[in-house]
């Protein structure tokens, strides 16, 4: 196996050269080929760059070893299975450019505590392999090709990201037993034939709409050709490190399949030794996440309404699982920015059971906006979603968003008190879900869960008591 290890002053003789050679082989291993007016640099700060134009190939089994140096990638690298890049050293350092990059093995082999900084996307064929320092994702991705995987991680060498990058892997899941895509870490059982299985890594923390709550570090999106009525085991994996302060020994599974909304499921099995939480009987896949049976995930306003009256607004709501609650503040706004605190009410009641609020506004101007805030013992606050206060002449009957997935908003605009009741039919006209609600004069939001609602096209009916009837096509996706 070959060994190209490529000091400061190596790389800049070798620069040198390139300028007047169409291509140049190093010890019969290492072959550059380029385009016309192509250039291969490095800088005095330790960066070797790829020239726009140049395409870089290895072949029998060569190293590429950077020790301290950054790779700027704006041509072309293209290495076999087999081929390996291999970053060392204690500085961080930064994989950038616009080009195409596809390595056999991705190494990296710095002191703990070191990173490797990703700014371009990889394509990595054979293995992502960790000795010891960190990769940050940052804002792009990994793919893994075909059977690569991920190797060798620890608490001190593994992926994070302090943005929205990720790792990538697919496969073919036929009756799978624990199988474990790119080693991922999401570990899949299942008695049906999933087709081919997509499997996306992240590390953010999840929140639901409101910017609530906390997940640990790590969430996984898993996207499969049949997906439904799978009864699947899955396990998820996680590092010490990416517990975000959560108590690893009460973290149960969260799924949510718009990114937004969120659903907990019991866990079966727990281990916190070997790091992982796994629950049965899953019978679909979207994003998962680990977090504490008593996070905020979920969003706990169900219902709110404005009702304008001669220069006043009554603002009313209502709320559920309000265990640990202090107080609720009222805020206004007159554009959505800088939000005034107007006033407070106290929770009462049962803490489990939905209870309803109000708040009087009497220097409202008809024109601004609401929002509620939950304070909790902890000092933490949960927004409501934004308030209008305009109150409209005529009834109205909306749906947001359209399509929806685990749940969706009923906007009603009423001139009178009625309690109407919203029925949900399939298209073969059977009733899959039933809310009645009372609603108040002005402008109202119902929230609407369809969490356990198969996918497909639905009728949303809306009837209230006085003989009045709405009917609005929608999908669940």
């Amino acid at each position: 196996m070959g060994m190209v290890q490529w000091p400061q002053s190596k790389l800049e003789s070798i620069s040198y050269r390139l300028k007047n050679l169409r291509a140049i082989t190093m010890r019969k291993i290492l072959c550059i080929l380029f385009g016309l007016g192509a250039v291969i640099h490095t800088s005095a700060q330790g960066t070797f760059t790829i020239g726009s134009g140049t395409t870089i190939t290895t072949s029998n089994g060569t190293y590429l070893v950077l020790g301290n140096v950054n790779l700027v990638n704006n041509g072309v690298l293209s290495q076999a299975t087999g081929e390996t890049i291999k970053f060392t050293g204690s500085t961080d350092v930064t994989v950038s450019g616009g080009g195409s990059a596809t390595t056999g093995k991705l190494m990296i082999s710095k002191t703990i505590g070191s990173k490797l900084n990703l700014g371009a996307d990889l394509t990595v064929s054979d293995q992502l392999y960790f000795e010891n320092g960190l990769l940050d994702l940052g804002n792009n991705h990994i793919l893994l090709l075909g059977a690569a995987t991920i190797t060798g991680e620890s608490e001190t060498a593994r992926s994070q990201t302090t943005g929205t990058g990720y790792i990538e892997a697919s496969a073919m899941l036929n009756n799978p037993s624990s199988a474990n895509i790119g080693s991922l870490g999401a570990i899949i059982t299942s008695p049906e034939n999933l087709g081919s299985v997509t499997i996306r890594r992240g590390h953010q923390s999840q929140m639901n709409s409101f910017g609530n709550g906390s997940s640990i570090y790590r969430y996984y999106d898993i996207q499969a050709t049949n997906n439904t009525n799978l009864n699947a085991t899955l396990r998820l994996t996680y590092a010490d490190a990416e517990l975000n302060g959560l108590n690893e020994s009460v973290l149960i599974p969260w799924r949510s399949i718009d990114n937004i909304n969120w659903s907990a499921f019991g866990a079966d099995a727990r281990d916190v030794t070997n790091n992982y939480v796994e629950k049965n009987g899953i019978s679909q896949f979207s994003r998962w996440t680990l977090s504490e049976q008593s996070s905020t995930l979920p969003v706990k306003f169900t219902y709110l309404n404005t009702q304008c009256n001669q220069g006043s607004l009554k603002i009313t709501w209502k709320a559920m699982n309000l265990e640990n609650v202090k107080s609720f503040s009222i805020e206004r706004s007159a554009y959505g920015t800088g939000w005034t605190t107007i006033g407070h009410v106290a929770p009462t009641g049962n803490s489990n059971q939905e209870q309803m609020y109000s708040f009087l506004d009497v220097n409202a101007t008809g024109s601004d906006l609401y929002r509620i805030v939950e304070n909790s013992m902890d000092n933490k606050k949960y927004y409501s979603s934004i308030a209008n206060s305009s109150c409209r002449g005529t009834s109205t009957f909306g749906v947001s968003p359209n399509p929806a997935y685990n749940t969706f908003t009923v906007n009603l605009s009423s001139t009178t008190a009625v309690r109407n009741k919203l029925t949900l039919y399939n298209v073969a006209g059977a009733v899959v879900a039933v809310k009645t609600v009372d609603v108040l004069p002005g402008a109202t939001q119902i929230f609407f869960d369809i969490s356990t609602v198969p996918a497909g096209v639905y009728s949303l009916v809306m009837q209230s008591e006085k003989g009045d009837s709405r009917t609005m096509k929608m999908i669940k996706q």
